[in-house]
């Protein structure tokens, strides 16, 4: 197979033939020669696309990245260069690579999203310096194989230390707001690690719930639920202590319960509580509370 690629050098198409590798491997040529404003262009065109990278630990990464597919194995070729400016070059494209894309990631790959097989490191990786936007997606139809914990997983996610945009997707059935009892379910167990990013990333974290699509296919509905982690305010309380809260304001109820349910049996988790008050679940999980009280 043979496929044209511009010269970084000279603008004029060169061919590079046989396999990928081949072709990357042309590539890295013509990036040896050139100069530093012309390579890192090069590098933009092959490393970064328009739509999000897709991230699935069920599959390889060129599988739904076709448009990257020699930017990928460029990046592998360059982590096994030893002289000084292949490892400039390394690090430029490993730059543009995570820190111009935007991630979607799968919870259960998140790890291994940030310690890819030729990052060259085996405890920790520099891969959460680069990476400026990701979309963390937990699908509740998906079969749980590896016995994680997306609580658990979701704490990778304080690796990042630059990034401009952090987001939890919640994908499955049932209803956009969440009402659901499976949803519910899902946003109980992680209602103290979200409180943590929260408090950490501040306004450039949030949390969605999307409804539709399948395994890769975009979603048909995206509803916003940061505002469940709100604190809740007093009118709340009352109203709620009179069965006329709306729904947003249960579930900030609800969240603060739970979120002080985790602390007291992990006393390490230092998320804030507020004391008192009666425990209650949301309307698909039991009803309203027949009362509600700071104590």
């Amino acid at each position: 197979m043979n496929r044209r690629i511009f010269s970084a050098v000279t603008g004029i198409p060169v061919v590079c033939k046989g396999s990928q590798n081949g072709m990357a491997s042309c590539m890295i040529e013509d990036l040896y020669s050139t100069t530093d404003s012309n390579r890192k262009a090069t590098l933009h065109q092959y490393l970064v696309q328009p739509d999000p990278v897709i991230i699935n630990p069920l599959f390889q990464w060129d599988a739904f990245n076709p448009g990257i597919l020699s930017g990928l194995l460029l990046l592998q070729m360059l982590a096994r260069r030893s002289d000084a400016l292949g490892k400039v070059i390394e690090a430029e494209a490993r730059d543009i690579f995570y820190g111009e894309n935007e991630f979607l990631v799968w919870w259960d790959g998140l790890y291994d999203f940030l310690h890819p097989p030729w990052s060259g490191t085996d405890h920790k990786s520099d891969i959460g310096r680069m990476v400026r936007k990701i979309v963390v997606r937990y699908d509740m139809r998906a079969m749980n194989t590896k016995l994680r914990h997306l609580s658990t997983e979701l704490e990778h996610l304080f690796k990042l230390t630059r990034p401009r945009r952090v987001a939890v997707e919640i994908q499955g059935s049932g209803t956009a707001e969440g009402s659901d009892i499976a949803t519910q379910a899902v946003i109980q167990d992680i209602s103290g690690i979200v409180k943590a990013l929260l408090d950490h990333f501040g306004d450039i974290f949030t949390i969605q719930k999307a409804i539709g699509g399948w395994v890769l296919l975009n979603a048909t509905e995206f509803s916003c639920l940061r505002s469940y982690w709100d604190s809740p305010s007093e009118s709340a309380r009352e109203a709620a202590s009179r069965s006329q809260a709306t729904f947003e304001e249960i579930m900030q109820l609800q969240v603060e319960r739970w979120i002080r349910g985790q602390s007291m049996r992990d006393p390490g988790l230092q998320i804030p509580t507020h004391e008192g008050g009666q425990a209650y679940l949301s309307a698909d999980l039991g009803g309203y509370p027949e009362s509600y009280s700071k104590g």
